[in-house]
């Protein structure tokens, strides 16, 4: 749909699936520009130097293709030739991007996606994604809606079983105290008691 609504846990590496995917966006198609939405200052340089990184060390070749960016300020690649952009910002607040893409959605502060929200067109394409951040926010509803296909999102969710590192030595689950919770998500995703712990603590 060109609309992503996505709830994952960390570590995963969703925002850098998407921060390449959007690199790769611009660079190839002209007249493009992507803004990444941060949820705080202090992530605006880490976001930005995945995007320098994956730049920085595209082969040669392909380098060769395409002119160096210019920087109008330092969380921004800026390809002149082909007039196509790659940013991160806290907000956007005029001009038009063809791509946005939230990152931490549900920990962004409402005033600036509400700001940032004019500058993407009617065909432009949304990225949301998120770790949890309670119940009944902006977040919450509106990836519920998406998951009941309430609205134009497509819902995606990568819980936190998948990861290997969501586990912790064995020290008070045992088979007789397990709660219906934990009995639950046992035999509905094959858990094993190594998940269960970390999630207890």
């Amino acid at each position: 749909t060109g609309k992503s609504i996505i709830l994952k846990a960390r570590q995963h590496g969703i925002s850098t699936y998407f921060l390449m995917r959007n690199l790769d966006r611009v660079l190839w198609n002209p007249n493009t520009w992507c803004c990444i939405i941060a949820h705080e200052r202090k992530t605006l340089e880490i976001l930005f130097n995945k995007i320098q990184f994956a730049w920085d060390n595209i082969h040669p070749d392909v380098k060769k293709i395409l002119p160096e960016p210019q920087t109008d300020n330092k969380y921004e690649l800026f390809w002149r030739g082909i007039n196509s952009k790659i940013y991160v910002a806290l907000e956007v607040q005029g001009g038009t991007n063809q791509i946005v893409h939230f990152s931490e959605y549900a920990l962004t502060d409402e005033a600036r996606i509400t700001a940032t929200w004019p500058t993407i067109p009617p065909d432009g394409e949304i990225i949301i994604e998120s770790r949890p951040n309670g119940m009944g926010n902006r977040f919450y509803q509106e990836y519920q809606d998406a998951k009941e296909h309430k609205s134009d999102f497509q819902a995606f969710f990568y819980p936190w079983w998948w990861s290997d590192e969501y586990r912790k030595p064995i020290k008070t689950v045992a088979k007789d105290n397990l709660d219906p919770e934990e009995t639950a998500l046992l035999e509905a995703y094959d858990l094993d008691y190594e998940q269960i712990e970390w999630r207890r603590s």
